[in-house]
């Protein structure tokens, strides 16, 4: 197996600046807090300011844990009061979900993956395929506005989202997961939350060197780290 972590120079954009992460309390230990409602896999998580965690779509158990669903479920986690709370769901049922917050009282969902019927004479199965619908939630008024969508041939779930000052990247993921079958994709793509639309990178950071979806990643400073995944099955790098 071959382990690799890709790194992005956002200084290189033009886009300078800081990222400034909230206070937080150093115990030195886990600490059990409040269930999560509902359980669930395959779920977009993220923060929204210093006080809440939202948690997106995924996949939901029914018929007392037999099957499971794809859902538009959001809860809200609120770190004060260590509680749960329902929001409005989200505008599309979505698994592997691409999160991001920019504004203290904003959740950016990009596009993810929606359950679509197979296609003619293929077995019943999964088939979850990339949407490029995107949506911006208002934690203060509890309401989903649509926005751009992502421009076509570059929708994706799973992705790597990082975040530096207004804009969001999207690096890696997948457009299609089925019973039988996943791809994996190797380019970056960016969204400008001040003007609201899609933006093309400089070519050397357009495409990473190889395809990988399920990884992880974060922005610290001027740099968009890319780390791990997999490609295509169950194979990690």
């Amino acid at each position: 197996m071959r382990y690799t972590t890709t790194v992005i120079a956002l200084a290189a954009f033009g886009l300078l600046g800081s990222v400034h992460a909230p206070p937080s309390r150093s115990s030195g230990r886990w600490v059990n807090l409040a269930s999560i409602p509902t359980p669930r896999q395959e779920h977009g998580t993220v923060a929204i300011g210093n006080s809440t965690i939202a948690i997106v779509g995924g996949i939901a158990p029914r018929d007392n844990g037999t099957t499971a669903v794809i859902t538009d479920l959001v809860q809200l986690y609120d770190i004060t009061s260590n509680t749960w709370r329902t929001g409005s769901a989200s505008p599309f049922k979505v698994n592997h979900p691409n999160l991001a917050s920019v504004d203290p009282n904003k959740l950016y969902l990009l596009g993810g993956l929606t359950d679509v019927p197979p296609p003619k004479g293929q077995p019943l199965g999964m088939n979850w395929i990339a949407s490029k619908d995107c949506y911006v939630y208002d934690a203060a008024t509890d309401t989903w506005a649509e926005i751009a969508s992502m421009p076509n041939g570059t929708e994706r779930g799973s992705s790597v989202v990082g975040v530096h000052n207004e804009m969001i990247y999207l690096a890696r993921g997948m457009t299609v997961l089925q019973t039988e079958y996943q791809d994996a994709i190797n380019s970056v793509i960016s969204f400008r939350t001040t003007s609201g639309l899609w933006q093309r990178l400089e070519s050397a950071a357009a495409e990473l060197p190889a395809s990988r979806q399920h990884a992880t990643g974060l922005v610290i400073g001027d740099t968009f780290y890319v780390i791990g995944g997999r490609r295509y099955g169950q194979m990690y790098h």
